[in-house]
């Protein structure tokens, strides 16, 4: 059984941008007759498991030592695993997966 799971959400490092602070600047403003806006900012770095090393999770510790058996296999390609394997591992690596989404920073309850 083929199944593709998109990964990209774990492991597609994303870089948070800050947005601009907007306010009203009450010093000064009288002088120039305007509003300001305050740009202040930067970049937040986001986190990611790198896709080969979930590969390496899975192929570890869900139905280890049968990944290396034809029909089975295990590959991760931008943010896409492709896997081959039985129906009750599909259902493994399933569940699997929700738990790390469930355990990551920031993650919705």
């Amino acid at each position: 059984m083929l199944e593709l799971y998109d990964v990209q959400d774990l492991t597609i490092k994303i870089t948070n941008f800050k947005a601009p602070e907007i306010s009203l600047e009450t010093a000064g403003a009288a002088d120039s007759g305007g509003i300001g806006v305050g740009t202040t900012g930067g970049e937040e770095e986001g986190t990611a498991i790198p896709g080969e090393d979930l590969k390496l999770l899975i192929s570890q510790n869900i139905a280890p030592g049968t990944w290396d058996t034809p029909p089975n296999s295990i590959e991760y390609q931008n943010g896409i695993l492709i896997v081959r394997h039985t129906p009750q591992t599909q259902g493994q690596i399933n569940s699997f997966l929700e738990r790390v989404r469930e355990d990551r920073p920031g993650a919705l309850p």
